[in-house]
Parts: structure tokens; sequence; C-alpha cells
């Protein structure tokens, strides 16, 4: 049986799911980062300012989807340096698109237990919930083996690369993948705009989560978030990935590079040729792979990843 994971069929629709405004510690509106988003060609923006909620579904058009969200920070304010305070940066994105929610206080940053509680009273009152820049964070396998409850984690933060701070996280989605948890990737910006759009220091537009839906619609996008109908990009596209007989098939905008891999040691990959480019791919699975997911490297070495897709999921 052929399982269609990414369709060349369905609409892509470019989203920031990380970003922040004058109503926290951003220097744009929100009216400014709507229009300055949907001129470069986005439909959609989760706006999760710092540990507030508010509506803004008074953007919500035909055209755009303005996601309402917020940004919690767990941090340990125990540790008196900036430097070297660690934190869990949670981004939390509401299902229903509520116009007010009561939040639950956040929880102590030493105490696992609090943490994993405060997500689950975060999924209680409908959200999904994101794990934010563990790298920033300062976050090692010790802080995250035992985080529950997330949703999805934010391989590539625009902010954090533009500053310096890292290339990638894929990595831990794969230690995190290992050890037990099922969640989504996704890429953002987080974005606080402190230097014009169009300057090379500007942080916004680097990091894009393209949702694969019929149509665009609050309702839908929230749909695709929930079941993984997405992929994430810094630039290169993905126009299908499909599962048919223990065998993978992808096509791709121009890439160096479109590589497999799996929950053990065992990766595959495809190079170009030198002053080509490769379009496709074909990898075939083992028994003992669990998961799979894909990582294409562009032109310039840009990447996109795919979600990991559970191998016991498509067994017929």
């Amino acid at each position: 049986m052929k399982h269609i994971l990414i369709s060349k069929e369905s609409n892509q629709y470019v989203a920031n799911l990380h970003c922040h405004t004058t109503l926290s510690d951003g220097r744009r509106t929100p009216e400014e980062i709507r229009d300055a988003y949907k001129a470069q060609g986005y439909s959609i923006v989760a706006f999760s300012d710092h540990d507030n909620y508010f509506d803004h579904s008074d953007f919500c058009t035909e055209d755009f989807v303005a996601i309402n969200s917020f940004e919690a920070d767990i941090s340990d304010n125990i540790v008196k340096s900036g430097q070297f305070r660690r934190c869990y940066h949670l981004n939390a994105f509401s299902i229903n698109g509520d116009k007010e929610i009561s939040l639950p206080p956040t929880p102590d940053y030493r105490d696992m237990n609090a943490i994993n509680e405060y997500i689950k009273q975060l999924k209680s009152l409908g959200f999904i919930v994101a794990y934010n820049h563990p790298y920033w964070s300062m976050q090692c396998l010790d802080d995250y083996r035992n985080l529950e409850g997330c949703d999805m984690l934010e391989v590539f933060n625009n902010s954090c690369y533009i500053e310096g701070g890292e290339t990638g996280q894929e990595h831990v989605y794969d230690e995190m993948l290992r050890s037990g948890k099922r969640l989504y990737c996704t890429m953002a910006d987080d974005n606080h705009n402190e230097f014009p759009f169009g300057d090379v220091r500007c942080d916004s537009f680097g990091g894009k989560t393209v949702f694969l839906c019929d149509t665009l619609s609050y309702k839908s996008v929230i749909a695709a978030m929930q079941s993984g109908s997405f992929y994430c990009t810094q630039g290169p596209e993905i126009y299908e990935l499909t599962l048919e007989n223990g065998k993978v098939h992808i096509e791709c905008s121009d890439a160096q590079r479109i590589a497999l891999s799996t929950a053990g040691r065992r990766t595959k990959a495809l190079h170009a040729r030198p002053g080509e480019y490769v379009n496709s791919a074909d990898f075939a699975l083992e028994e003992e792979d669990i998961y799979f997911r894909i990582e294409i490297i562009g032109p310039t070495g840009k990447r996109a990843d795919t979600n990991a897709y559970f191998i016991e999921d498509y067994e017929e």
C-alpha cells in the first residue's frame, strides 16, 4: 500500500511559529509583523509573546491566519548570571483560538515533575506545546530526557542563528525520539526585530514551517499541526514524500544532499555530483529502523527537515 506523507496535490502554506512584538520584548507591533510577513509570502504567524496570552483573531482573513499563542519562560532564577541561567522555553498554541485563557503559574525550573504537570495543564486548557531552542537554553540530554508531553521541538531558531548561537538541533530531535518520545519538528524565527527588515542582522524570514492543508483557516492549520502534516525549512522545498512496501521516495527542489536518518546508526544519503543537484531520492527501510526522517541540504547549505515517521504506524 502506498502512503502519501507529503502530497504534490496539497496546498503549502508558510508559517512562522515563534515571534515577539511590542506586546513583550519585540520592536515591531503585531500589525507591522503581520504586514511584513504577508509581504514575504507567509500565510501564518503564531504571535507568541512572553508569558501573556493575547487574542489576534481580528488578523485572520481569507489569506492569513494568526495563531493565538504565547511563550512560557521557566528559568533557573537561582542562577544570578543571565549568561549561565538555564531555562525551558515552551510555545503554547491555542487549538480553538480562544479570545481569553487564564494561564497557570509557571513552575520551578528544578522541579521536573512540576514542569511536566505544567505541560499537562497547558494541554488540558487546549494548547499544543512546543519545546524551543534547547541549545540557547543551555539544555543537555539530562535536561530534556525526562521532559514529557511536548508535541513539537524547534530544531532551528533563526534569531539564535543570527546571533551566532546555533546552526541546528536535529541531534536533540533524534535524542528525544530515541528516548521514546514522539514529537514533530519545526523551524521558526523567534524574531524580535532589533534591526530593520532587509538588514542582514534582521532575525525575520529565516525559519519556516510549511503546512499542508486543502484550505487556509485557523481550524485547518491546527489540524495539520496536530497530525504532523507539515515540514520545516530554511529554504529548500519538499514536493512529495511517500512510503510504499518499505521504500521511501522523496521529491524536492535542488539539493546538494538528501539524507535518511533512523532510530539507529543506519543512515543513507544521496549526494549530488560537483556542479549538479539532485531532486529526488529513494531509500529502502529495514525492520529495525523504528522511524525515519529526511533532511535536505540545498544549494547554499540551507536545510529542510521532515517529521519523523514511525514505521509501525504504516504496517499493513
